[in-house]
């Protein structure tokens, strides 16, 4: 499971780059990203492909500039940028698309964000699951650090962040 989210990291790295410097390629980068294992559903897939068509320099700047910030601090107006042109989009599928970017800036501090797996861990360990964006994010990392302070078993070593999540 790992390998293909370090995979899927580096699509989303250089999808974020050629965000932010305006490359050529950036939408054709952010596509590639998008479709990377599977971290974003096919839903949202499509509404970026969509959003690319007929909000091309909105969508760039959105995933440039959050890459560029690398931090979950920057999620807040990552997300109100999606949500700003009409076009819903859940905050579920804001929260992956943020989480995927950072994940290309930090794979170990940074993990894929999931809405049925950030629900079902904070139910089960009676944690709120966050309301935004940029709350689900943080409790899925707080989450995760949780875990890995808890965890007792020899294998398999949770190196990361992005370990604990593929066994949460």
């Amino acid at each position: 499971e790992r390998a293909y989210k370090l995979r899927a990291a580096e699509k989303w790295a250089s999808a974020g780059v050629a965000c932010l410097n305006n490359d050529s390629d950036w939408a054709e980068r952010l596509k590639q990203a998008s479709g990377a294992g599977n971290l974003i559903d096919s839903f949202a897939q499509t509404w970026l492909r969509s959003r690319i068509l007929d909000h091309p320099e909105e969508v760039r700047t959105a995933f440039g500039e959050l890459h560029a910030a690398g931090s979950v601090d920057a999620v807040d107006v990552f997300e109100g940028r999606l949500g700003s042109w009409g076009e819903y989009v859940s905050p579920g599928d804001r929260t992956a698309f943020a989480a995927c970017i950072l994940l290309g800036r930090d794979s170990a501090t940074f993990a894929p964000y999931r809405p049925t797996l950030a629900q079902t861990w904070a139910d089960r360990i009676g944690e709120p699951a966050g309301s935004t964006p940029r709350e689900r994010l943080v409790a899925l990392l707080a989450f995760c650090d949780g875990l890995r302070e808890r965890w007792t078993l020899e294998a398999p070593v949770l190196r990361d962040r992005l370990d604990a999540q593929g066994v949460g």
